[in-house]
């Protein structure tokens, strides 16, 4: 844009918007699967952390894969970057799961 000042947001690389923009759109997806499936066995709590945990291994995957095959350009910071919102999902889930287990007992 002309005359406009630059940001902080127009200082982050593109390929870590993607990795933010791509964590935004799967993570709760892959976390909200994972509450379902652990209220099955009645632990949405286990559900959620291991939703957490494979959506830490995807990203991470997605890295060891750019890396394997010479495509795109691996970084820990991009893995970094897509795991994002499943961290604050997480520590959410935890906390929240954490009062009421507190507020039960």
């Amino acid at each position: 844009m002309a005359g406009r000042k630059r940001n902080w947001i127009d200082k982050i690389p593109n390929d870590k918007k993607s990795h933010v923009f791509l964590g935004e759109l799967i993570n709760p997806l892959i976390i909200i699967f994972f509450i379902f499936m652990g209220s099955f066995i009645n632990s949405p709590f286990l559900g959620a952390n291991i939703g957490f945990i494979l959506c830490l291994c995807a990203h991470v995957g997605i890295e060891i894969h750019q890396h394997v095959t010479n495509t795109g350009n691996p970084e820990k910071l991009d893995a970094l970057a897509g795991s994002w919102s499943a961290i604050n999902i997480a520590i959410i889930i935890n906390i929240l799961y954490f009062l009421i287990w507190i507020l039960k007992t």
